[in-house]
């Protein structure tokens, strides 16, 4: 009897508690509202596999429709083979005789079509030169036209071509050079000037009277043997740097005007003067002068000097523009 009375007990004393938590659950609006929710998500799960299931209805009965019935499959089954081969036989050769008959049409059709690509191809070509000389011509008329605004903007002659004002210069040019030479031949034909101790227009010093110093020694110079000398082509020099030889206007110490001077005849010191050297005569293209001598400005003229003596050594008329 104690054997059946002990496990009695121990099992009435472990349901004791599982019971008092069922009441406590039954009791709690919190367990309650929990079960609710798993009825109703149970309640969910069955309507949507019900319509599932009527969804998929309809289209099971087509298929079983559609699907062919077991009678039909056994006589395609049954259906001889030679039938079967003929049939894939006729296929590729219906292929073929289409592949022909296309190879057939392509030679006939490429050349045309090959040739109005051509003659595309070439019409673009031939528009794309004649824009590019277009293009062209339209910018050398650009520059041409900017260069005669600044040159009539420089010469304050707007309106002007350039051309014309170059010719017109060159003529005035070639007037003066034309007067200057005739006056030249005039004063040359005449007479050396009258040495006179006092400056007068038409005279020259006298000679100095004390004698040579050994530091100036006399002067030894060719007039001919230098203009030979290709270096010294100051002709060519002017011509192509004319602006070096635009001295501006000439201020004459005396105010007697242009009287041009010969060789071996003496100027006044008035003339000669430091304000009229040519420091460089490199620059236009003249040769160094010796010791006791100096190049200097009269008027347009290039003149050689003795310093010592005033006594002209060497002229280039016109040598100025």
């Amino acid at each position: 009897m104690r054997k059946f009375i002990i496990p009695l007990l121990l099992a009435s004393v472990a349901a004791s508690p599982v019971m008092a938590a069922d009441r406590s659950n039954r009791d709690d609006p919190r367990a309650r509202a929990s079960e609710e929710r798993e009825q109703r998500k149970k309640e969910r799960e069955e309507r949507q596999e019900q319509a599932k299931e009527r969804q998929q209805a309809p289209v099971q009965q087509q298929e079983r429709q559609q699907a062919p019935e077991p009678r039909q499959q056994r006589q395609q089954a049954t259906e001889p083979r030679h039938e079967r081969q003929q049939i894939q036989i006729q296929r590729p050769n219906t292929d073929r005789v289409d592949r022909q008959d296309r190879a057939r049409q392509r030679p006939n059709d490429a050349p045309a079509a090959t040739q109005q690509i051509d003659r595309q191809r070439f019409e673009r070509r031939q528009e794309d030169r004649q824009q590019d000389v277009r293009q062209r011509v339209e910018r050398q008329q650009d520059v041409r036209q900017r260069v005669d605004r600044r040159a009539d903007q420089v010469a304050g002659q707007p309106g002007r071509d350039a051309r014309q004002r170059v010719d017109a210069r060159r003529q005035q040019w070639d007037e003066q050079r034309a007067e200057r030479i005739a006056r030249q031949q005039e004063i040359r034909n005449r007479r050396p000037p009258v040495v006179s101790p006092t400056p007068r227009p038409g005279t020259q010093p006298p000679p100095p009277p004390a004698a040579r110093p050994a530091t100036n020694p006399q002067v030894n110079w060719s007039s001919s043997h230098w203009r030979n000398d290709r270096r010294y082509d100051w002709h060519n020099h002017r011509n192509k740097y004319w602006w070096l030889f635009q001295l501006g206007w000439y201020s004459d110490p005396f105010g007697w005007g242009y009287q041009p001077y010969g060789i071996g005849w003496r100027m006044w010191p008035s003339y000669y003067s430091s304000h009229y050297w040519l420091n460089d005569p490199w620059q236009y293209r003249l040769p160094y002068p010796p010791p006791g001598t100096r190049w200097i400005r009269y008027w347009d003229d290039a003149i050689l000097v003795d310093t010592w003596s005033g006594q002209v050594v060497d002229v280039i008329y016109n040598f100025f523009w």
